[in-house]
């Protein structure tokens, strides 16, 4: 009876805990914006990550598909551009941006170096840059971890903790001297 009222208290805390957040989850908000003083523009300012494009960039004709998954973000050349002087910011409403990892690029002239992380706004400077069709730049990039995923770690340590002590406890009783008179 006691196995069945830890099990059903142990999946009624799970099922009440939120699910703990990564970066650029399905459903989180995120903004974009041209800081630069490029022709380029996203196509609207919040977009909820989902399937496919988030954002497209452009000047009335789109030559950027901006994609958000979990985890990492993807820049694609929908057609060949040369961007000027655009400069493109990235902010996450739901889970804010912590760090960032270049994975590559194919767009020239585009680097590490031109990648920026103040204060939870990831900063694209295209300045200069141009690309062809299908080129592409791809981030990993982090958030902060919301408190439910620090409750879920706390209360995996607390099982392991009390499995350890419960084993323990059982090995001891196990443990019966006969002796005979």
């Amino acid at each position: 009876m006691r196995k069945i009222l830890y099990a059903t208290t142990a999946i009624a805390a799970a099922a009440a805990m939120p699910q703990a957040a990564q970066a650029a989850n399905i459903m989180d908000s995120v903004t974009c914006s041209q800081v630069g003083s490029g022709t380029f523009f996203c196509d609207q300012a919040n977009a909820t990550v989902g399937a496919g494009d988030e954002f497209l960039v452009g000047n009335g004709t789109n030559f950027i598909g901006v994609d958000f998954g979990t985890g990492t973000l993807e820049l694609t050349a929908l057609r060949g551009f040369s961007l000027g002087g655009t400069v493109l910011e990235f902010t996450n409403l739901t889970n804010q941006f912590n760090s960032f990892s270049f994975i590559g690029s194919s767009v020239n002239d585009f680097d590490a170096g031109d990648i920026t992380l103040v204060n939870g706004v990831l900063t694209l400077d295209f300045i200069d840059t141009d690309a062809s069709a299908g080129d592409s730049v791809q981030l990993a990039v982090g958030s902060v971890p919301e408190p439910a995923t620090w409750a879920f770690m706390i209360l995996g340590f607390g099982a392991i903790g009390g499995a350890m002590r419960r084993q323990k406890n059982a090995a001891r009783k196990a443990n019966v001297k006969v002796s005979y008179a």
